[in-house]
């Protein structure tokens, strides 16, 4: 395999005339003149000439050459690659500007990737902590209607009394009955409430409010049963049929076909304490049961939908043949008419149903999804189960993402804003970092071409010890050997024609003192060649 090692330059048309003058000169007759001389001699006048007549200037790419550079790009011949096309097009530039081009293109690659990146994680943080804020809020709501339902107070004397006397004799009498019905109707007013009774542990109605029910069993959903089992207070939400509500004397002029009523039972001991003096756990002698149809007038619903002034809430009740019906809805932490409904996601509330019948905790879906009103809203949900764990309603709320969406453009344009201030930073480094490396090199360039213009103390300034430093150094010590060298050549050429001229000047001395032999003649040679 051989190598190409011709120069990368076409031959100097100045070189060709000085070696041409060299040997003019050469054959007439200085021949005490050696080659390397008349070499020196010729650069030296055309630099000469130089000096007299300045070159003409020229642009080559946006660069500007003396005229007859030696070193101009357009007079480089590449020797690797294909020396065309974009590529070769980046090589041809100036070292510093493709430094700038690069730093500049990789800074705008790295800041542009890191503000979408950074949009992109700023948007689902936010999204992800809006979603957050909706299932804390709805767990909230949810804690709220379930402490409404267990806030049922305890019995007082009369209602104490009745459930004593039906323990003891299995019946009220008259007077008794008629001023526990006064008293239960007292307090179903008080509370707001659609329903108030008293219940024995045998689960048959003592007396209510409404309808009189006396004798009859009524255990809603086994709350009854288990608050006598376990001694303590039940609540839960129960869906009853318009022929549950009429036996139970309930209106129903705005129920369909059924309603969510939230039933709360609390436990009458003997003697009115859960214990007697010495400790020992007293009987349930029976059990107040109350009832509240959850709806847009009941206090419990308005309680626990208005906690929060943003957003919406709603409550829904799955009717006995699977459809939704709206039971209540808040927006704005205030209860307004169901007619002003966005629309629902029916899909959605099943998918709160289906969680709640899987078991799943806490049992909240959420999702995002526009209002008819073409507003984006994020929207958690989760079923609402009666006493027997039986899905009966959806309850749901949401939030508007507007300003959600507003941080995070704002936050956008506060990050597109900083890339200008960015780049024109880098850019400034950019530069500075270019000339650091471009200046030593244009002055490296100008040091050889005076050098391999006759200027053998031209030397190459080293401002610095990176490699541009060592090859400045290493242009230094090759210039500084090549005119030692061209000097002890020099001196070599010129002992050499010392001894020349010598020789000769002997020759011609015994040629003529050979052309005759008289002593006067040979003295008066020998005298003049001397």
């Amino acid at each position: 395999m051989t190598r190409d090692l011709s120069t990368p330059y076409p031959p100097d048309p100045r070189d060709d005339a000085t070696n041409d003058a060299a040997k003019s000169e050469a054959a007439n007759g200085f021949i005490g003149i050696t080659g390397s001389e008349a070499i020196l001699r010729q650069r030296a006048e055309t630099a000469e000439a130089d000096i007299a007549q300045p070159p003409a200037e020229r642009v080559y790419r946006g660069v500007r050459y003396l005229d007859g550079e030696r070193y101009a790009p357009e007079r480089i011949q590449v020797t690797q690659g294909k020396g065309s096309g974009p590529l070769q097009w980046f090589y041809d530039r100036r070292v510093e500007n493709k430094q700038l081009t690069g730093l500049l293109a990789s800074k705008v690659l790295s800041v542009v990737g890191l503000v979408f990146l950074s949009w992109i994680l700023l948007a689902r943080s936010s999204q992800r902590q809006l979603t957050n804020q909706v299932v804390s809020e709805l767990s909230a709501i949810a804690k709220e209607l379930g402490d409404q339902a267990s806030a049922t107070a305890p019995a007082d004397g009369g209602l104490l009394e009745a459930a004593t006397e039906y323990a003891a004799f299995e019946s009220l009498p008259d007077d008794l009955k008629a001023s526990t019905r006064a008293s239960l109707q007292t307090r179903l007013e008080l509370n707001q409430l659609e329903y108030v009774a008293i219940v024995s542990p045998e689960l048959r109605v003592v007396a209510n409010s409404s309808n009189d029910r006396s004798g009859e069993l009524f255990n809603p959903n086994n709350l009854v049963s288990s608050a006598v089992r376990q001694r303590e207070s039940k609540s839960a939400i129960s869906r009853q049929t318009v022929t549950d509500l009429q036996q139970l004397g309930i209106p129903v002029s705005d129920v369909d076909e059924a309603a969510l009523v939230q039933y709360s039972v609390t436990p009458i001991f003997e003697g009115g304490t859960p214990t007697n003096r010495a400790g020992v756990g007293n009987s349930v002698i029976g059990v107040l049961v109350s009832g509240d149809v959850l709806g847009e007038d009941s206090a419990t619903v308005q309680d626990a939908l208005t906690n929060f002034s943003e957003g919406y809430s709603e409550i829904y009740l799955e009717e006995p043949n699977g459809s939704y019906d709206l039971v209540a809805l808040a927006q704005s932490g205030e209860l307004v008419p169901r007619q002003n409904a966005q629309g629902v996601d029916f899909s959605f509330l099943e998918r709160a149903l289906e969680a709640a019948s899987a078991g799943l905790e806490p049992g909240i879906v959420s999702n995002q999804f526009r209002l008819t009103n073409g507003e984006p809203y994020t929207v958690a949900a989760t079923a609402i189960v009666d006493g027997s764990g039986k899905a009966v309603g959806v309850l749901q709320h949401g939030l508007p993402e507007q300003v959600v969406r507003s941080q995070v453009d704002n936050a956008r344009w506060w990050l597109l804003g900083a890339v200008p201030l960015v780049l024109l930073i880098d850019f400034i480094i950019a530069r500075l970092l270019g000339r650091s490396v471009a200046r030593p090199l244009r002055n490296l360039q100008a040091a050889t071409e005076s050098f391999a213009s006759g200027n053998r103390s031209a030397r190459a300034d080293v401002f610095a010890r990176d490699e541009v430093g060592q090859v400045a150094s290493a242009f230094n010590e090759l210039a500084a050997a090549v005119a030692s060298s061209e000097s002890s050549l020099r001196f070599q050429s010129e002992t050499q024609g010392e001894s020349a001229r010598r020789a000769r000047t002997l020759s011609e001395l015994t040629s003529d003192i050979r052309s005759t032999l008289e002593a006067e003649a040979i003295f008066s040679t020998s005298v003049d060649r001397a």
